[in-house]
């Protein structure tokens, strides 16, 4: 059967996407596939186990953290270990002004540690 949040959740992630204009966007996708519907002018996979977003950025061939306008992860943070980490690890990789799209198919209270996490535009 459906989950009906899963079915709300894409269709105003689609419309949220399609007004990044996707034609001019550098994306990844964290362990998913859920990209591959868009027409973006560059889109790759980065693969758990041999991409994990826990232990540091994806890097370039100089050692570098690759650059994007757009990181997404479908169905992917609610398994990570350090979920915290990771966050700290995908700003490293978004442009200035980019986007970090993210769905988790549920929400959790956490009480200890409180976190406050701002995801989005870097500075500098």
């Amino acid at each position: 059967m459906p989950s009906l949040n899963r079915i709300v959740m894409q269709r105003s992630s689609r419309q949220m996407i399609q007004e990044l204009d996707p034609p001019s966007l550098d994306v990844a996708e964290v362990s998913g596939k859920w990209g591959q519907v868009f027409n973006f002018k560059s889109y790759r996979r980065f693969l758990y186990p041999k991409h994990d977003i826990c232990t540091g950025p994806y890097l370039d061939d100089d050692g570098k953290p690759l650059k994007f306008d757009l990181i997404m992860a479908n169905q992917v943070w609610e398994h990570l270990d350090r979920p915290y980490g990771a966050v700290k690890n995908v700003r490293r990789m978004l442009k200035k002004g980019g986007h970090f799209w993210i769905a988790v198919p549920f929400f959790c209270r956490f009480t200890q540690p409180q976190w406050k996490i701002h995801v989005g535009p870097r500075a500098g």
